[in-house]
């Protein structure tokens, strides 16, 4: 485990950034909290998408909200809002974000993930007591420096092989993220900044 931060740098870091759970904007980000029956949490049973501003305004919203759609699609999962409500969710954080202490100008990273929802455990459709539920993550986007652009990048091609699309569709963006994870931790443990 890295050193833990103090009070005050997470604080600084959670200022800036907006959330909304099922379309409530939270005041404080880290009062956000997963049911511990979420399926999400469960068993990694979510859909993410993630969409950048350029000049204030989202980049390709439309198609990245069809990908979602598409995503859900292949993992069988019924999206309980239509994209439009989507869209004006991640409209309302972005506005909620932009109107915190300097970031009015700074340009976003939005996260968009939607749990298959809160239920009993056992992986039936019948153990679910909700539909699907969402949370939009704004925060300040971290594009690379000036420097790291001069300097390049160093990827590592890792060992650990991509999943198979007979197992799990790698076109689907889906929560359970442990073979990339993986294969980024193979990859920056030895020096490069990221892997393939």
């Amino acid at each position: 485990m890295q050193n833990p931060a103090s009070p005050e740098a997470i604080k600084a870091v959670f200022e800036k950034i907006a959330v909304n759970v099922n379309g409530a904007l939270l005041r404080d980000p880290l009062a956000a909290c997963v049911p511990a029956f979420d399926r999400s949490y469960l068993y990694g049973d979510s859909l993410y998408e993630v969409i950048r501003t350029y000049r204030g305004n989202f980049l390709y919203m439309e198609e990245h909200l069809m990908r979602m759609a598409k995503s859900a699609e292949l993992c069988r999962m019924n999206l309980s809002q239509s994209l439009s409500k989507y869209r004006e969710e991640c409209e309302k954080t972005l506005r909620a974000y932009q109107s915190l202490p300097g970031c009015r100008d700074v340009e976003a990273y939005c996260r968009i993930v939607v749990s298959r929802g809160t239920g009993k455990i056992g992986f039936g459709q019948e153990n679910l007591f909700t539909p699907t539920t969402f949370v939009i993550i704004v925060q300040p986007l971290n594009p690379p420096t000036d420097a790291q652009w001069e300097r390049g990048f160093r990827y590592r091609i890792v060992d650990r092989l991509r999943n198979d699309k007979r197992a799990q569709d790698p076109a689907a963006k889906t929560g359970n993220y442990m073979n990339s994870l993986l294969a980024y931790l193979e990859g920056t443990a030895e020096g490069f900044d990221d892997a393939l």
